[in-house]
Order: structure tokens, then C-alpha cells, then sequence
């Protein structure tokens, strides 16, 4: 099974359908539904200079073996979840250190994201560079600004 910390709306979605296709004997109870589109974070600002950011989640997903579940796809079930809670809890936490940082961007106020070095922001949010990477990949924000790839408010480096 894929790392689902890296791993987009689109790719978690198809990993289940994945999972689904594999074991004939596994239903899903709940849906993915829209999980593979739209963003997976959302910000907005309020008058007094403050934040709220929220995590888009998927629908709860629990898969079930027909007629009745085995330990292994209780465990694998338990597994997923676990997976999806560990990388919203990681995103957020990665969103909001963004937001606070480009909040003057986000908010209209300059034409471009202020940069923010890749190592710095991992230290700030206790993840190992490459991780960030991952966690930043294919992951979007909707914003004032619009829908935005959470790597392009790294900024640019001046030159």
C-alpha cells in the first residue's frame, strides 16, 4: 500500500478503488465520493486579521469483507484510517504554518508569496525536508486568491 502522507485526493481515492479491485470479497461501507476532486484545505480570513484554515476530509471509509470481517481486514481497515487521521493532522499542521507565514499574500495584499525556504519551514513543523516535499505535493489550498498548489506558496527566491 502507498504512503498516503504524500499522496493527493485523487491518489487516495484511486488507492481504494485499487484495494477494492484487488479482493473481490472487500466492500466499502461509506464512500469516497468527491474525494478525488477539489482542494484539500481551505482558508479564510476574517477583519481582524485572523485565520480560519479547514481540513477538507474524505467521507469515513471502512472496508468490510463479505459476509462477515476477518482480523486482517479489520487490521487493514484500522490501518487506512489511521493513515488518513495521520495525514490530515500533518497537512494541517503544515497549511497553517504557510498561512501565517503568507497570510499578507493570501489576504491580496502583495502580487506574489513571500519566499520561505523548504528547511526552515521543516524545522519549523518538526518534518524531515523530503517529507515536507511529499506533504506539499499535489496538495491544493482554496483561498481569496483561488485554488492554489500548497508548493507554490514556498515563493521564489529573489534573484
Amino acid at each position: 500500500m502507498m504512503e498516503l502522507l504524500g499522496a493527493s485526493r485523487r491518489q487516495v481515492a484511486a488507492l481504494v478503488e485499487a484495494e477494492l479491485a484487488k479482493n473481490p470479497a472487500l466492500r466499502l461501507v461509506g464512500s469516497v465520493g468527491q474525494a478525488g476532486e477539489g482542494a484539500d484545505l481551505e482558508v479564510s480570513f476574517d477583519d481582524e486579521g485572523g485565520f480560519e484554515l479547514v481540513f477538507r476530509p474524505f467521507p469515513p471509509l471502512w472496508m468490510v469483507e463479505q459476509p462477515a470481517p476477518t482480523a486482517a481486514c479489520r487490521e487493514q481497515a484500522d490501518f487506512f484510517r489511521t493513515a488518513l487521521a495521520q495525514r490530515e493532522e500533518v497537512l494541517v499542521r503544515v497549511a497553517r504554518a504557510l498561512v501565517v507565514r503568507q497570510a499578507v499574500y493570501l489576504r491580496g495584499h502583495i502580487a506574489a508569496p513571500i519566499f520561505v525556504a523548504l528547511g526552515r519551514l521543516a524545522d519549523e513543523v518538526g518534518l524531515h525536508p523530503t517529507t515536507l516535499g511529499r506533504v506539499l505535493a499535489n496538495k491544493t489550498l482554496a483561498s481569496p486568491q483561488g485554488e492554489l498548489d500548497l508548493t507554490a506558496l514556498l515563493g521564489r527566491p529573489l534573484d
